[in-house]
């Protein structure tokens, strides 16, 4: 939590800079776990897929 002391000397206040490039990094990994759920959703229909047509070709 920032108190009126830590904002006064500077140490921990955030300059625009350093918010840009914390968003930045944040986003970039949003998007990678959006493309790694998407991706791991694309295999276990795979396997899905796989699964029901060896079951239908053994009955």
């Amino acid at each position: 939590m920032i108190n009126s002391n830590s904002s006064i000397n500077g140490k921990s206040m955030m300059t625009g800079k350093n918010v840009v490039t914390a968003l930045r990094r944040d986003a970039a990994f949003i998007w990678n776990a959006v493309i790694v759920v998407v991706f791991v959703g694309f295999a276990g229909l795979a396997v899905a897929s796989a699964l029901l047509d060896l079951i239908s070709i053994r009955h």
